[in-house]
């Protein structure tokens, strides 16, 4: 990694901060909505379930999203990669560092902690620095299925 200003290492750590943060508050609903769906299961009231997690991040800057090909108001980039991080709910797994760059010897972003999104987002696209600096907002999604068998096997 290439060397950065203050200002974009302040402005990357605010948006790392801002994803982590989310991840762990849906990952606190999953671990709700597990609970809940297992119950219901377990009640012979649904045969089953499933749980999707989808990430969609978003940039509110116009000559961005033209760049990337998209609207505003569209994500620049949708993810199923986070669902497994987010239903996979071992603790262990959840709170690792995935910062690859953690074993570098120097580096201004070696020191943080990555979830698994920014863990995609920095080792899994094509995305650049400036990519992930012109993230405005990332929305998780999560779809619950409900799954109801006629016959039991």
């Amino acid at each position: 990694m290439s060397s950065i200003s203050k200002k974009d290492k302040k402005k990357f750590c605010e948006i790392n901060d801002k994803i982590r943060t989310e991840e762990i508050r849906v990952r606190n609903y999953l671990l709700k909505l597990k609970l809940e769906m297992l119950t219901l299961k377990n009640q012979c009231i649904i045969d089953d379930f499933e749980l999707d997690v989808t990430a969609n991040v978003f940039s509110y800057n116009e000559n961005f999203c033209r760049a990337k090909g998209v609207e505003v108001g569209d994500p620049f980039i949708t993810g199923s990669e986070i669902g497994y991080m987010m239903t996979h709910l071992d603790d262990e797994f959840f709170n690792t560092n995935w910062n690859e760059w953690q074993w570098m010897t120097t580096g201004e972003l070696k020191d943080l902690h990555f979830g698994y999104l920014m863990h995609c987002l920095m080792f899994h696209t094509d995305f650049g620095l400036e990519d992930i600096l012109a993230i405005d907002d990332v929305w998780i999604t999560i779809e619950a299925s409900y799954q109801f068998f006629t016959q039991k096997i």
